[in-house]
């Protein structure tokens, strides 16, 4: 529990770095004209550093993705579904089969009503 809670607030720690990063570099008393989007007011320096962050974060996180996926197949070999009978794992695919077409439903519509901006 301790571990969760070390990266939890770990995380608010970058994302509050971030933060002050952004709006010390943020000049809002110029008029830019035609944008009104927070980037055009940001410091090249800033975007930089944010793409990089963001870029080591995507990193991060495809390692862990690839990491679990192994290990998910490592222990697959070593199931006890390999002791089951026929019957049985013919409804553990099915309920398999069920759960992964429900989890890719739920990650579609909540991209598609969530989109990134």
């Amino acid at each position: 529990m301790k571990y969760v809670w070390g990266v939890l607030i770990s995380g608010l720690l970058f994302g509050a770095l971030d933060v002050i990063l952004e709006f010390y570099t943020t000049e809002f008393n110029v008029h830019r004209y035609n944008c009104a989007a927070i980037g055009c007011f940001q410091d090249k320096l800033f975007r930089a550093y944010w793409g990089i962050s963001n870029m080591v974060l995507n990193i991060v996180a495809l390692v862990l993705t690839v990491w679990v996926a192994i290990d998910v197949n490592l222990i697959r070999g070593r199931s006890p579904a390999t002791m089951f009978g026929q019957r049985e794992q013919k409804q553990l695919a099915k309920v398999r089969y069920d759960y992964q077409t429900r989890l890719v439903c739920f990650f579609t519509l909540t991209a598609f009503f969530y989109p990134k901006i």
